[in-house]
């Protein structure tokens, strides 16, 4: 378990500083009233049933991802979920808030990648192009997101991953 942490936290912070590497973020007013939006959503959860839940932080980072880039979109990530660690109740312990925060940072990233790598433009979802991209951009962050879960969870109880994200998130595939 110790191992998958240390990777995607790796990870997570490769992420961060390839985004780095192309610029600083564009803070707009608009990012900035976005982004304390996402983190009042962040602590809360929506109940898929099976014991599986949503983020309600999810619909922000894809809006980010399209209307600021990749870059903001990992921003916006790595603020909200870090402000959920610190709000939310019971607090989790600190890992599972480095690897949530990880997590999130590199679905962004993923996501953001694949839509505008997709053809995918910022600011545009009434093109053919850009939805095609906006859903592999959804899929991709479900993948990521719910994947990396479902082996933190199967390490931690010490079952088949495959068997959890089956269980938990499969049927779920159709209400994103």
């Amino acid at each position: 378990m110790t191992a998958f942490l240390a990777t995607v936290t790796m990870l997570g912070g490769f992420a961060a500083l390839e985004s780095l590497m192309h610029g600083m973020s564009n803070l707009s007013a608009d990012f900035l009233l976005l982004l304390v939006f996402a983190c009042v959503a962040a602590p809360h959860t929506l109940s898929l049933g099976h014991n599986a839940r949503i983020s309600t932080l999810q619909p922000f980072l894809l809006g980010a991802i399209v209307l600021f880039g990749v870059r903001e979109a990992m921003l916006l990530a790595l603020v909200s979920m870090t402000y959920f660690w610190i709000v939310g109740r019971p607090r989790l312990r600190a890992y599972k808030g480095l690897f949530n925060v990880c997590n999130f940072v590199l679905s962004a990233w993923l996501g953001g990648h694949v839509y505008y790598l997709s053809g995918g433009r910022a600011g545009d979802v009434s093109s053919s192009e850009s939805l095609l991209a906006l859903l592999l951009c959804v899929l991709t962050f479900f993948v990521v997101n719910t994947g990396l879960v479902s082996i933190a969870v199967g390490l931690e109880q010490k079952i088949d991953p495959f068997r959890v994200w089956y269980e938990k998130y499969s049927w779920t595939i159709n209400s994103q």
